[in-house]
């Protein structure tokens, strides 16, 4: 199911993949799709290996997997814009649908496509569902760009990101000498970075944008370690992969993902970026 998306996607794949070998799995995600053409057929693939963790065997599991891709599954329901909007009503009727227990003790299971598109009304109500959630319901919200979703709707998810096969790198020499910096100058790196931006120190747009440069550029070693094609063609990418194990690469691509979502509030710029310097490097 979820593994035909390796190639594709190999971060959430190997993180979904832990989160239910690890029996991790918690009550509400948020997927940034990030302009991933195949989007609704992962999201279902995702949707099929929670349903694994309750069903008996294969063939209970084939008929699961057939029913949702059919519409035919009770214990699972999707939701998409009407019209312009998700409205009120509509997660009003999930709420009544999901009263009753679900089949066979099975999880149950809701999708929310583009919830950036929740009116105020909606919002609301999906708030109390997500912080007060009852046994074995699961959300998954699903968004282009999660910076359009509520503060308070990302706070009580577990956040993922999928890779963009089209990489455009706003900098490229300015990631080459971040991430050098970042790999072979540990802890001192915080007095490198304000050399290498000298007098005119960067604004915080120019940071995300930098930020989601090296994303782009870690997650493109990933690839490579996994013996995948990757988006970037870079001595850089080399250096990373010599200097991380796979679990070093995917853990500062959470720590980078985690800056990022920082940088979009209004906290100090050069105290975020000393803090992530320290993450960076395993903490003091």
């Amino acid at each position: 199911m979820l593994d035909k998306f390796k190639s594709s996607q190999p971060l959430f794949v190997s993180e979904i993949n832990n989160i239910i070998t690890n029996n991790k799995v918690v009550h509400a995600y948020l997927i940034e799709t990030n302009g991933f053409n195949e989007t609704n057929d992962l999201i279902k693939s995702f949707v099929k290996e929670l349903f694994k963790i309750y069903t008996k065997d294969d063939s209970e599991l084939l008929n699961i997997s057939n029913l949702i891709d059919n519409g035919g599954l009770t214990d699972y329901i999707e939701i998409k814009p009407d019209g312009a909007q998700i409205k009120k009503e509509q997660i009003l009727d999930l709420k009544e649908k999901f009263k009753m227990t679900s089949f066979d003790n099975r999880c149950r299971i809701y999708v929310i496509y583009d919830c950036d598109k929740l009116n105020s009304y909606a919002a609301n109500s999906l708030l109390k569902f997500l912080e007060e959630p009852e046994g074995n319901i699961i959300a998954i919200l699903v968004s282009d760009n999660i910076s359009n979703v509520l503060e308070t709707i990302k706070s009580r998810c577990q956040i993922y990101r999928l890779n963009n096969n089209n990489v455009l790198i706003y900098d490229i020499e300015m990631a080459k000498k971040m991430i050098d910096i970042l790999e072979n100058k540990g802890l001192e790196a915080i007095t490198y970075f304000n050399a290498l931006y000298g007098k005119e120190y960067p604004t915080r747009l120019d940071f995300i944008n930098y930020f989601n440069d090296l994303l782009l550029i870690y997650e493109s070693a990933l690839r490579k370690k996994y013996d995948l094609n990757n988006n970037i063609d870079s001595d850089i990418i080399d250096l990373i992969i010599n200097n991380n194990t796979k679990e070093n690469i995917i853990s500062k691509i959470d720590i980078l993902f985690t800056t990022i979502n920082n940088l979009n509030y209004n906290l100090s710029v050069v105290m975020m970026l000393d803090k992530f310097v320290i993450e960076f490097n395993g903490g003091l």
